[in-house]
Order: C-alpha cells, then structure tokens, then sequence
C-alpha cells in the first residue's frame, strides 16, 4: 500500500535539503503551537541502511545505493541485505544521530520515482522482500537507543521492549555500550528519527540487474547522499 501522501524528489540539491532537515532537531518553539528546526551541526552520523535482495531485480536498490558510496565522518554505511533485523545493535552502536533506510517501496508512483518516507508513515509501506515490517524495525531501534543509554521507560515502553526482544539475538541487548548513539549537544538516544528513503521498482524479477528507472534512483540517492554529508 502506498504511504499517505508521499513527497518526491527529482534532484539530488532537494533530496540532500531534506536530509538535512530530517536530521535537525527540533528548536525552541517562539509561540505555543509552532515548531522550528535547527541547522544539523558537525557531530553523529547519519545510518544508511540499505535494504533488499540482488537476485530479485529492482529490490537491490538499497544495497545499490550504500555500494556507491564512500566512507564519511558524516555517514555510516550499512548494507543489511533482506534482514534488517539482524543489525539493530551494530546501527544504534554506531553513534548515530538518525537512521535511514534505503529500500525498494510501492510508492504508488512511477518507476524510479524517489521519495522521503517519515517513520510515522512507515506502517503505510508495502517494502520488498524482507519479512519484518520497517515501522517493527524503527520502534525496535528506538527502544534499544533509549535502553542503551538508560533513559527511564515511558508508557509503550513494554511492549516495545516485547517486539525487541523477538527481534534481537540473545545478548544483544548486553553488548551495547552504555550512551550508544548519544551525544551532547544533539538529539537524545530517546529521540532516534527514523526514515525510509524509497524507490519505486519496475522489475522485481531480473536476477542482478536493476531496470534503468532504478539505476537512475541509484544515482539521485547517492549523489543526494554525498551532497547531504558534505554540508554537515
């Protein structure tokens, strides 16, 4: 099912304006009602999580996206394949200040159409192969971001914790540093946002080859990529 009214973006300069506002946190309100947001400074990294299967077409298109990018200060590169759950506490380890995953999604859109997907949105997704819901995913690495750094629990907390413990390996709760993903002067661990960055697939059935829309999604998300971590 497509997301509620998804936002597109047809340029590398846009998507990276985008980006950037996803990972500012939210400034002081000067009126009751209104929310204002800060410029990101120099400080944690964004996680991209590319997602999807190589020998179903178009649904490489999040590993597509982090094998053409360079390591950065800026961003930590995560090429989860199909299991996006098995890299919860090596992405909240990773210190952070947003995740967002790369995936192939129903947009409701055209081929190799790109959009900007918030975590509330999530649930709307119908996403590629793996098995496991993003939004599941999301609410698994926000809960583990707040318990690594031992943030007092706040009403959903447990059944948060319950989705968590089906989705960790054992132990994995234990092998976090305590203040994973938090740092001072930016976003709290409790605050974790989360994103899907998404393309539209033409072909979910050509063995190691992406449709040429989808090479082109390739392209804009990486270059939107490179030009988000060169501003931070």
């Amino acid at each position: 099912m497509p997301p509620t009214s998804p936002i597109f973006y047809d340029s590398p300069s846009a998507l990276a304006d985008a980006l950037r506002a996803f990972l500012a946190p939210p400034a002081p309100a000067t009126c009751p009602g209104e929310v204002r947001r800060t410029k990101p400074e120099a400080g944690p990294p964004l996680a991209v999580v590319g997602i999807g299967n190589a020998l179903r077409g178009d649904d490489a298109f999040g590993p597509a996206v982090v094998a053409a990018l360079e390591p950065c200060p800026a961003l930590r590169l995560f090429d989860v394949q199909a299991v996006p759950e098995s890299f919860l506490v090596p992405i909240v380890s990773s210190g952070c200040a947003g995740v967002l995953f790369v995936d192939a999604a129903d947009l409701g859109a055209e081929p190799g159409r790109v959009a900007l997907v918030p975590a509330e949105h999530l649930a709307e997704v119908d996403v590629s192969t793996h098995a496991i819901s993003l939004a599941l995913v999301a609410e698994a690495i926000q809960c583990l971001a707040r318990e690594s750094s031992h943030v007092p629990s706040k009403p959903g907390d447990e059944r948060s914790r319950l989705r968590l413990s089906v989705l960790s390996k054992p132990g994995d709760e234990r092998s976090l540093p305590a203040g994973a993903g938090e740092s001072p002067g930016r976003r709290s661990s409790r605050d974790l946002p989360c994103a899907l960055l998404g393309a539209q697939p033409a072909d979910l059935t050509t063995a190691d080859r992406l449709s040429p829309a989808m090479a082109r999604a390739v392209q804009l998300a990486a270059d939107a990529l490179r030009a988000f971590a060169s501003s931070i």
